[in-house]
């Protein structure tokens, strides 16, 4: 647990373009502003609230920060959040079993069945 300490208190001494995380400055609707995280247009997001982990994807990026679309519900986000670019992105593998299959925007089958 001392390790996982001593790494974040090393992450916030870090410029930002090699933070692993930032922040959610501002929620409109279902679009977040990220500030501290360096971040591409297409990147996978996840978003850490007090209600669980939430999915997004950068759909533009200025010198302030990036802008998202969350794809999950956004009841319970709020400024301050951590974001991160989760590890490989976002992956979706394509079997037999999707043929037919409805999934939502986080790649969750709309019928609640498992894949």
């Amino acid at each position: 647990m001392e390790a996982l300490a001593a790494t974040s208190d090393l992450e916030l001494m870090l410029p930002p373009p090699f933070r692993l995380w930032g922040s959610v400055a501002r929620v409109v609707g279902h679009e977040i502003e990220i500030r501290g995280l360096r971040a591409r247009v297409g990147d996978a997001v996840a978003i850490e609230t007090t209600r669980g982990r939430r999915f997004g994807e950068v759909v533009a990026v200025s010198e302030e920060g990036a802008r998202a679309l969350v794809l999950d519900d956004v009841v319970g986000l709020g400024k301050g959040d951590r974001v991160s670019l989760p590890p490989g992105g976002a992956r979706l593998e394509v079997s037999e079993r999707l043929i037919g299959r409805v999934l939502d925007g986080t790649g969750r089958p709309a019928d609640g069945r498992p894949l």
